[in-house]
């Protein structure tokens, strides 16, 4: 089996983890790989360079790589920082790769934050973490407007396209 990598990346409160837990549901034989996950709870460290949950990462995709037939991996995913393990990724998964990134303002992750209970950071927390258009050149991007439930259909409907 070939599996097929969708990157789910964005600021904080963007979107990312709903999309991401969502897709999980809805595609079969799927893996979810969270960045906070494995960076907070797993390894207890602190984002930047050269942190070890870039590693972590790239090892847990490929590990699954072959055993699922998608792997969800989201994040904030810095560019500056994730970004060479994220090119070693699509260059490995080639035409099994797709990357989403939800291009929504500040403001507009702030209001969907702020939806969620209870909430685990603050609007200065957000405000100090925010990477304003890190999208990469090969990126989807989602615009603000899209609802989760459209992501999921479009993303669905590509997927099972390209299973075909």
């Amino acid at each position: 089996m070939k599996s097929r990598l969708i990157v789910i990346r964005g600021n904080s409160g963007s979107g990312k983890t709903t999309l991401a837990k969502a897709l999980r549901s809805v595609l079969p034989d799927s893996i979810l790989f969270s960045q906070d996950v494995i960076r907070r709870e797993m390894l207890n460290v602190k984002d930047g360079p050269g942190n070890p949950t870039i590693r972590w990462i790239e090892e847990l995709v490929k590990l699954a790589d072959g055993r699922h037939a998608t792997i969800l991996l989201e994040g904030i995913l810095a560019q500056d920082w994730y970004g060479e393990m994220i090119d070693r990724l699509e260059r490995r998964f080639t035409s099994r790769y797709v990357a989403y990134y939800f291009d929504v303002s500040f403001e507009e992750t702030v209001r969907r934050h702020a939806m969620r209970q209870p909430t685990e950071f603050s609007e200065t927390d957000m405000k100090r973490w925010w990477i304003d258009q890190d999208h990469r050149p090969t990126d989807r991007l989602i615009a603000k407007d899209r609802s989760i439930e459209a992501m999921i259909q479009i993303i669905k409907r590509e997927q099972i396209g390209e299973s075909q």
